[in-house]
């Protein structure tokens, strides 16, 4: 399949990947019809510019070539933790450095048959920084879609993009899978109704065209185990807890633990998302007419259909193809 084919009508998966991590992910597993692979992450430079020197570009390839066989689409995604995103701080306020990148992200899609690229501003929270960052996602756009290139973003509840930046964009991708309660319960469906809520409530005088359709909800294939929350303090009330605690991949979690299907925890210890919470969620997408679901990572699922979780979101996603339905 050709960058910038349309997506099947239905629920679409989003999956991404850490670089470091891609050259171990069995890429033809994941890389299939109605899902988005995305490449995490190249940094940006304080002149416009994409650092590429640690790009896994073996696994690029590989990616691609399992598009062409499988379908689905290949995306990167530029900016991420603070020390790859914070020249955006500067960058986004002068148009010449914007034009810069944008032209570099660009020819950095079509130079590697990608379908489109991914922007995360790690922690950006100011008024004027997102505005400015709207600014930025709205060129980028513009440039992007002669070549039939998509465009997302990875976006946490408290950061408010406005009417330019949610329109600009394709698909919102809503970090909802790195929070944890006081008494242990990790990334629950509540907070996952909470998150969207807060999402659409705040936008809907503004009327964004088409934005419950964009969203795809994070859920996470990683567990974290119980330990003391800490105050965010920028998520405005909007979900009070999150954990800065140890972290199993769910692969490993299932080596350890064999969950049964209904299991999301043990007392006192790891709590994860088993396979019966992240098909509710796979089904409340759907029955909310949203984009989908987004996962974070590929690369900490197990290897086996039986117990995958990914295999878990794609069956949601055949049974709807399979009667036609769409969200």
């Amino acid at each position: 399949m050709a960058p910038g084919m349309a997506a099947p009508s239905g629920m679409t998966i989003a999956g991404y990947v850490p670089m470091e991590r891609a050259n171990d992910l069995d890429m033809h597993r994941a890389v299939r019809e109605g899902t988005t692979l995305i490449l995490h992450s190249l940094p940006i430079t304080p002149t416009g510019t994409l650092e590429t020197q640690d790009l896994p570009f073996a696994a690029v390839r590989e990616a691609v070539q399992a598009r062409e066989r499988n379908g689905g689409k290949v995306f990167v995604a530029v900016g991420g933790a603070v020390n790859k995103s914070d020249a955006l701080h500067s960058l986004v306020r002068d148009k010449t450095l914007r034009a810069r990148l944008v032209g570099r992200i660009v020819h950095f899609c079509t130079a590697n048959s990608l379908d489109g690229v991914d922007v995360d501003w790690d922690l950006v929270n100011r008024t004027d920084d997102l505005f400015h960052y709207s600014v930025l996602l709205s060129e980028l756009k513009k440039e992007l879609r002669p070549h039939g290139l998509e465009l997302s973003v990875l976006l946490r509840v408290w950061q408010d993009l406005g009417k330019t930046g949610l329109e600009a964009v394709d698909w919102v991708h809503l970090i909802a899978f790195n929070v944890q309660e006081q008494k242990g319960r990790h990334s629950t469906l509540s907070h996952a109704h909470t998150y969207v809520n807060h999402l659409v409530k705040t936008n809907v005088e503004r009327v964004v065209v088409g934005l419950r359709s964009k969203i795809r909800f994070g859920v996470p294939f990683f567990g974290r185990d119980r330990m003391r929350g800490v105050r965010d303090v920028k998520s405005k009330g909007v979900i009070p807890m999150t954990h800065m605690g140890r972290v199993q991949a769910y692969s490993d979690i299932v080596k350890e633990f064999e969950p049964v299907e209904a299991q999301n925890g043990v007392p006192n210890g790891m709590w994860w998302n088993g396979a019966r919470l992240v098909r509710q969620k796979a089904e409340w997408a759907v029955e909310q007419s949203l984009g989908g679901v987004m996962v974070w990572d590929l690369s900490q699922d197990t290897s086996r259909n039986a117990t995958s979780l990914l295999e878990v979101i794609r069956q949601v996603q055949g049974s709807m193809e399979g009667t036609g339905m769409e969200p």
